[in-house]
This record gives C-alpha cells, structure tokens and sequence, in this order.
C-alpha cells in the first residue's frame, strides 16, 4: 500500500489525502511536460509535502513525509510521463 496505516489514523485519513493531492494537482499532473517544466514538477512535490505534512501533523517525522512523497511523485510520473 503507497500509503501506509502505520502513519495515518485510519482508512478514512488516507482516503481524504488522496482526494486532497486528487484536487490539488489534477490540473498540474495533466499539463506537466514531465521532461521539460522542472519548475511545475517542484511545485507538484511541494503539494504532496504539504498536504502529507497537514494530513500527519506532528505525528511523523519529516524525513517519512519526504519519503511517503517521494514516493506518491514516482507513481505520478510512472503514471502520467508515458
């Protein structure tokens, strides 16, 4: 599971997170030429490491929302750079 229990409260916590990164970088996600536009994709990562960052509080460390984003960018780019 990309986002794992371990860190969120419940089900329900991970569903709203996604939902939130889902209406946050729908529109980024589709116009990023994922080859060229660094800054876009900065700015996608951004929004993942924020919304992590308010989704945990202070319930994590920093270096897992890095991780746990990092990893949510791969599967976007897997996703979306074909």
């Amino acid at each position: 599971m990309l986002l794992r229990t371990d860190i969120f409260k419940s089900e329900t916590e991970i569903a709203s997170v996604v939902k939130e990164i889902t209406e946050r970088l729908g529109y980024f996600i589709k116009i990023v030429d994922w080859n060229k536009k660094e800054n876009l994709r900065a700015k996608i990562k951004m929004i993942i490491k924020e919304i992590l960052s308010n989704a945990v509080g202070g319930r994590v460390e920093y270096a897992k929302i890095e991780s746990i984003s990092a990893e949510i960018y791969k599967h976007l780019e897997v996703l979306y750079a074909a």
